[in-house]
């Protein structure tokens, strides 16, 4: 039996489509085709970053933003 020839007989059939593109064309019922799923998702990470990135800088804003009350005692709002 010839292995080597067994393996170059493999190799031919493999697809060249990364399995996350073959994915996303899946589940999207051939609405996105498999050039455009490289597109969709670097579209993706990008929303996905720019949430994170608003998330982070929004929660710092609000942190900053705290004032203690007017009827606060001294002692509880200056620490020594």
């Amino acid at each position: 039996m010839d292995f080597d020839n067994y393996e170059n007989k493999k190799t031919l059939f493999r697809s060249q489509t990364p399995k996350l593109n073959q994915w996303l064309v899946k589940c999207s019922g051939g609405l996105i085709k498999e050039k455009d799923a490289n597109y969709v998702l670097i579209g993706f990470i990008i929303l996905a970053i720019s949430i994170s990135i608003i998330l982070l800088f929004d929660n710092n804003k609000k942190q900053k933003l705290f004032t203690p009350a007017a009827e606060a005692p001294i002692e509880d709002v200056i620490s020594k």
